[in-house]
């Protein structure tokens, strides 16, 4: 298991297989839903789709390790982030998180720790996406928060509740993070990082017990796309 420290949350990757069901209650847990009609409607036919996914994704239990939310759990799990290889050179980043987390920032943290950590472990990266239900605002804020650029909506792209939806889609580019990134630490060296809305964690910081995580990602985004695409496909 690999650790990346960050200043209120630490991630752990992979998630814990053994937490998978967890995902379920923080997609329900919101009144926007988060889900299709495609999607497993039920708590174990969804564990089973959740767990062919990280067969294949990379992904990350985020840990609220100041206990801003309050948790009494030795080691309070807040949510997952996982990112979808759609080729070699983008993906889609997905989360889900309990509402808690989501209120107090933690998952703006974690989602520049993960998107960090991402565009520098996978050199042939040039682009993140991610999507979501139309009307799905807190969704939207958060991709706008992390950077991400509002692209478009697809119409008609789901079916929820048997009636067709529209999907938002945004995208994050390499350079476009390179510069969102450069501009961050310039307002940190001016004393300023509370002003923005989320947390950059300079590299020599991380902790020492924080593992090597480039070889993960570099193999997946090179090699195991064709069986990922294939898990998706018949889940």
């Amino acid at each position: 298991m690999n650790i990346i420290s960050g200043q209120n949350v630490d991630l752990i990757s992979p998630f814990p297989a053994n937490e998978v069901r967890r995902v379920f209650g923080w997609n329900h847990c919101y009144r926007t839903i988060t889900e299709n009609d495609d999607t497993p409607n039920n708590i174990e036919d969804f564990t089973t789709h959740v767990q062919s996914l990280l067969n294949v994704c990379p992904s990350w239990g985020i840990i609220d390790k100041n206990r801003i939310t309050n948790s009494s759990h030795e080691a309070p799990l807040v949510g997952i982030g996982l990112f979808e290889p759609a080729g070699p050179r983008t993906g889609y980043f997905h989360v889900a998180t309990a509402r808690k987390a989501f209120r107090t920032g933690l998952i703006d943290e974690a989602g520049e720790l993960v998107i960090k950590t991402l565009f520098e472990s996978a050199p042939t990266l040039l682009r993140l996406g991610a999507y979501m239900d139309e009307k799905n605002a807190p969704a939207k804020a958060l991709c706008r928060r992390l950077g991400f650029k509002f692209e478009g909506v697809c119409e008609d792209a789901i079916i929820q509740n048997g009636q067709p939806k529209a999907v938002a889609y945004f995208g994050l580019t390499r350079r476009n993070w390179l510069c969102r990134s450069q501009e961050l630490e310039k307002v940190s060296h001016l004393g300023d990082l509370d002003k923005v809305s989320l947390l950059v964690v300079p590299s020599e910081q991380t902790s020492p017990k924080q593992a090597p995580f480039q070889p993960e990602v570099t193999q997946i985004l090179e090699e195991q796309v064709p069986t990922m695409v294939e898990a998706v496909a018949t889940h």
